[in-house]
């Protein structure tokens, strides 16, 4: 699908001359482009757009780091084991390049030789920004079509300004007028590439290890102690202790920013019960797109990933309000008020499972389409916007988002587990939980003192052996029994 990305920004008859090629270069590109990545979240946006480019040895790519963010510590590194050409910022301000690209308009992207194009780092324009000025309205300015943050000295920064939606030029125009000529309408890559994966499902889930029959519940938060790791701490660990674990599988993902301001170490630390209870803890460069496409549920609060999943027709549990961040008006609004909401004080196991039985499709569509247009065509819209500033012609053939790969994330097996029995005439049904997350288990589900009657034979799992018929999918707190168990292939219990 190709969609018009409206005209290209005015250029000059001839682009401003890239860097100097060296006499070592193998391939002499006809234009260079600057990647100026301020976070890791810039850094993984900016990857979505670039497939653009692939296959095309016109063009070639560096990398630098602009500075003055709190979350770009892990930057260096990151590039690095993505094997790009990284310039250090002060040579990067120091050479002429045809065009360069950020994600954020944060930091002294003023100081670079290069028609500027930027695009969105999350799902629209939803976070309030932070100390910014109010407009004509009551609220603050959008993150992103803020004035402060697309102006330099009184005079727009950016080339282009890539736009998910149309609403968004209308918010734009309140924020920055001045801006509004160099708006485009690029629709969302990342929506395109996690919608062109849909049809890997299937393979998806087996790689997060959820059998047919099982299912996937994905925890979404963004970052700050107002999202939902930072509020709801334990939320991960008392899904994993109410969920059955033969019947589900939970996967964390956690913003970019509190990887770069905690560090990996810390946070599985912080995880390590959960981590032994089967928690799958995607990093934050690649998996999530992915676990979204493969998810059952999606419990998320005001970040990106609840708009993606909801586009998705994901069933969605929200958590929190954003108050104070988010903007007023803006789809993450539209959709806190059409999903449903998980209450942290009820158990989480009637809640998860009543919103997947209760799910339907498009019920939450409305908030999506205020978010994001040019469905499916972003990369074609993207791709005609870049090669006309860079005036060279577009590659032949249709413009294909990429599928997000298969992910290969570290699972755990849970190495001990609790085993309840619900006794009936005739029947035991068993579902077993991890013993490292159990003290997080509501109290209504702690084993009674009485036990059901002895030699009884039950058929165990895991992954095989007695099927269904032996993960007992009816949990009732009364007249049942609990022991703890090492997996193994069958065995005799209750």
């Amino acid at each position: 699908m190709r969609a018009a990305a409206g005209p290209a920004p005015e250029v000059s008859p001839r682009p401003p001359r890239g860097r100097p090629l060296d006499r070592s270069a193998t391939i002499r590109s006809h234009r260079t482009v600057l990647v100026a990545v301020r976070t890791e979240t810039t850094l993984h946006r900016i990857l979505d757009v670039l497939p653009v480019f692939a296959g095309d040895p016109r063009v070639e790519l560096a990398f630098t780091v602009v500075p003055g963010s709190d979350f770009g510590g892990r930057l260096p590194a990151a590039l690095d084991r993505l094997g790009t050409v990284h310039l250090p910022w002060s040579q990067a301000v120091r050479t002429r390049f045809n065009l360069a690209l950020a994600a954020s308009p944060n930091g002294p992207l003023h100081r670079l030789r290069a028609p500027l194009v930027l695009v969105p780092h999350g799902a629209g324009f939803n976070k309030r920004l932070a100390g910014g000025r109010r407009g004509s309205g009551d609220e603050p300015d959008a993150s992103g079509l803020s004035a402060r943050q697309l102006e330099h000295r009184g005079r727009v920064t950016a080339a282009a300004i890539g736009l998910a939606h149309p609403d968004q030029m209308t918010r734009l125009a309140t924020a920055c007028p001045k801006a509004l000529p160099r708006a485009r309408i690029i629709g969302d890559p990342c929506l395109d590439r996690m919608l062109a994966g849909v049809r890997w499902r299937e393979r998806y889930r087996a790689a997060f290890g959820v059998r047919p029959g099982r299912r996937l519940t994905v925890v979404a938060s963004t970052w700050g102690p107002r999202s939902l790791y930072g509020v709801l701490t334990d939320l991960p660990g008392r899904l994993l202790a109410e969920l059955p674990y033969d019947d589900h599988r939970v996967a964390l993902v956690l913003h970019p920013n509190v990887w770069a301001r905690h560090g990996e170490w810390q946070i599985r630390h912080w995880l390590a019960g959960e981590l032994a209870a089967g928690l799958v803890l995607l990093p934050p460069e690649e998996g999530w797109r992915a676990a979204l496409v493969a998810a059952d549920c999606v419990v998320a609060d005001h970040g990106s990933l609840a708009l993606y999943a909801a586009a998705l027709d994901r069933p969605v549990l929200l958590t929190g309000t954003g108050d104070g961040e988010v903007v007023a008006g803006s789809p993450l609004t539209d959709l806190a008020a059409l999903a449903p909401r998980l209450d942290p004080a009820l158990p989480l196991r009637g809640q998860v499972e009543g919103v997947v039985a209760d799910h339907k499709p498009g019920s939450l569509q409305r908030a999506c389409d205020r978010a994001f247009s040019l469905v499916g065509g972003s990369t074609g819209a993207l791709r005609t916007l870049l090669y006309g500033m860079l005036e060279l012609s577009e590659p032949p053939g249709e413009a294909v988002p990429p599928a997000p790969p298969v992910p290969r994330p570290a699972r755990e097996t849970a190495s001990a587990l609790l085993v309840r029995a619900r006794v009936t005439p005739g029947t035991v049904r068993l579902e077993r939980f991890p013993v490292s997350v159990r003290e997080l288990a509501p109290r209504d589900c702690e084993p009674p003192s009485d036990t059901p009657p002895s030699g009884t034979p039950v058929s165990w799992p895991p992954g095989g052996g007695g099927g269904a018929a032996a993960r007992g999918r009816i949990w009732s707190p009364t007249r049942t029994a609990a022991r703890t168990c090492v997996p193994r292939r069958t065995r005799r219990c209750c």
